[in-house]
């Protein structure tokens, strides 16, 4: 389930950040994807797409269902901590 990503602007690229991430090849250094905005380039990093999350999520990629967002699941975790803490 990705449609509640793709109905607002910041959401749907921080997704298209991943999906291009994801399907790029790896490369040095780390989070570069040259398919996004080519001929030029980015990181993950400058899409939104929380590079510490992307990077291992990339990795076991081949086991991850198609398709596949992890934003909800920081968001439930940023909100679990934030009520604990506060």
């Amino acid at each position: 389930m990705v449609e509640w990503l793709l109905a607002r602007d910041d959401t749907a690229a921080h997704y298209i950040g991943w999906l291009f991430f994801r399907s790029e090849g790896w490369s040095f250094p780390l989070g570069k994807i040259t398919s996004y905005l080519w001929p030029a380039g980015t990181s993950v990093a400058l899409t939104g797409s929380l590079p510490l999350l992307a990077l291992p999520f990339k990795a076991i990629a081949f086991l991850l269902p198609e398709p596949f967002q992890f934003s909800g699941w920081w968001m439930l975790l940023s909100y679990c901590l934030h009520g604990l803490f506060a």
